[in-house]
């Protein structure tokens, strides 16, 4: 549903999401019928963590807690990519996540069409 969005503010772009990064382990492990978990992972963390420090724009909704979102918040965290920061109203964030992006103002949504206008709205601000 995001990607859409992106696409049609943005036109043809390449979108890396979660399920690109779902879709690279699915394929390492198709192909590396012998690879260790940890071979899988470690390819897997690299492939995500290449794709996000070479992105031109990262959008993060950082409502959920998680580990893999902060390790990818730290990769890009000196880089000069566009980072647009979203999280539902009422949630918090975290306050290593607002220090380390004071430039990066997090925009609050009420429901997941709203977060997809908020979205469309900055989208259309590059």
């Amino acid at each position: 549903e995001l990607g859409k969005v992106v696409v049609s503010v943005l036109g043809d772009v390449e979108l890396i999401t979660p399920n690109t990064i779902f879709d690279y382990r699915n394929n390492y492990i198709l192909h590396h019928k012998t690879a260790t978990e940890e071979e899988i992972n470690y390819n897997m963390v690299k492939f995500d963590l290449e794709q996000v420090s070479t992105a031109d724009l990262v959008v993060g909704d950082l409502t959920v807690k998680s580990t893999g979102v902060g390790i990818e918040l730290g990769t890009i965290l000196n880089l000069d990519n566009k980072k647009i920061f979203f999280a539902k109203e009422g949630e918090v964030v975290s306050n290593m996540v607002l220090g380390a992006f004071p430039k990066n103002k997090v925009i609050r949504y009420k429901t997941f069409d709203d977060f997809k206008e908020k979205l469309k709205k900055e989208l259309k601000k590059l």
